[in-house]
């Protein structure tokens, strides 16, 4: 998913960018909350942070929810923009 992210920025397809790179973090997330509580997320992904909550120390969950949430709006901004 990530080369697929890369592929469709590095070629001007950003709605196709957009949308890798989302699924790409919620894979992320799933990632972390088995490894660190053993289930994956299973809500919106606007709730996706919500599954590694204590993982980490504030600092890095706020660095991680502050990129994230960049890349939920791009998310919202490209939908909004095809209807």
């Amino acid at each position: 998913m990530l080369d697929v992210a890369r592929y469709a920025a590095n070629t001007s397809k950003n709605n196709a960018a957009v949308a890798s790179s989302v699924h790409c973090a919620i894979n992320a997330i799933d990632a972390l909350a088995v490894f660190y509580f053993g289930r994956r997320h299973a809500g919106g992904h606007e709730e996706a942070l919500d599954a590694i909550r204590g993982a980490f120390d504030e600092n890095e969950f706020r660095d991680m929810a502050k990129q994230f949430s960049g890349l939920i709006g791009l998310k919202t901004k490209r939908s909004t923009s095809q209807t």
